[in-house]
């Protein structure tokens, strides 16, 4: 399968996301869930189809921040420094030149990405001022969606230290293919995570 490819399969996630609007819960936690998976879509045009790979890590960077922002009444503080740190750090290491850049966007990704989960294993609890626009059974969904993309970048992050940990070709082949049996499932459960499911589902949860 080529990049190509890939990228229909995100693109049909985003796409299932859009038309199940009918079916939300909530608008409003649909809408950020669209915004969310959008975000998404715009970076990995960038990391599959492009040579812009910085562009691309901070692009996901917006798409946990909308993340955050579906289940909290406001963004923690946490991440609001931690956006304007990247920010300003990152078109200040832009424009020197610095060879390292792409590190730095993605440990600033990394972070918010931790933070996301922890926001959602609050929201699971209901808990730190967090909203209350989904079920539980919803919540759970999100909560695993997110695990499966967490996931996925550890495999990415192996996959692009290969030469480092001195990797042999099928070791880099089973790693690469994890990547993709990770990121799918989690942006198919996550296309889905706004919808109103049967009670004796929410029930159960």
């Amino acid at each position: 399968m080529d990049n190509f490819a890939r990228f229909l399969l995100v693109a049909a996630c985003f796409l299932l996301a859009v038309l199940l609007g009918k079916f939300a819960h909530s608008k409003k936690d649909w809408a950020y869930l669209v915004l969310a998976m959008a975000f998404t879509l715009v970076s990995d045009f960038f990391l599959l189809l492009t040579d812009y790979i910085t562009l691309g890590v901070a692009t996901f960077w917006l798409a946990h921040t909308a993340y955050i922002f579906r289940v909290r009444r406001k963004l923690p503080k946490v991440t609001v420094v931690t956006l304007a740190v990247g920010l300003f750090f990152g078109v200040l290491l832009v424009l020197l030149g610095f060879p390292d850049v792409l590190m730095f966007f993605a440990a600033v990704y990394a972070v918010l990405f931790a933070q996301n989960i922890i926001v959602h294993v609050k929201y699971c609890k209901n808990t730190d001022n967090t909203t209350d626009e989904l079920p539980l059974f919803n919540r759970k969904i999100i909560l695993a969606a997110l695990v499966l993309f967490a996931l996925c970048d550890v495999n990415v992050a192996i996959f692009n230290l290969r030469d480092p940990l001195e990797l042999s070709p099928q070791a880099v082949d089973i790693v690469y293919t994890l990547i993709w049996l990770f990121y799918v499932p989690s942006q198919l459960m996550l296309a889905i995570s706004a919808v109103r499911f049967p009670r004796f589902l929410q029930k159960r949860s």
